[in-house]
C-alpha cells in the first residue's frame, strides 16, 4: 500500500488508515490515482464496480506516443 500511496504523492497511511477506520479518502487522492493509472476504469477504482480495465485504454496509449 505504501508504494501506491507514494506513487500518487500521498503520505504513508492515507489509504491504510481509511480502510482500517472505514473512512473516506480525500477526493484529491482519488483524482491523482485515476490520473496516474488511466489503464484502470475510474468507476472500478472509486467504487469497485464495473470492468477493471478502461475501455479507453488503447486510445490513451496512442495519444501518449
Amino acid at each position: 500500500m505504501s508504494a501506491l500511496e507514494a506513487s500518487i504523492g500521498a503520505s504513508k497511511g492515507v489509504f491504510t488508515r481509511a480502510l482500517a477506520n472505514n473512512t473516506d479518502v480525500q477526493a484529491k487522492w482519488l483524482v491523482n490515482l485515476a490520473e496516474k493509472y488511466p489503464k484502470y476504469s475510474s468507476e472500478w477504482l472509486l467504487r469497485g464496480e464495473g470492468i477493471c480495465l478502461s475501455l479507453f485504454w488503447p486510445r490513451i496509449v496512442k495519444k501518449r506516443i
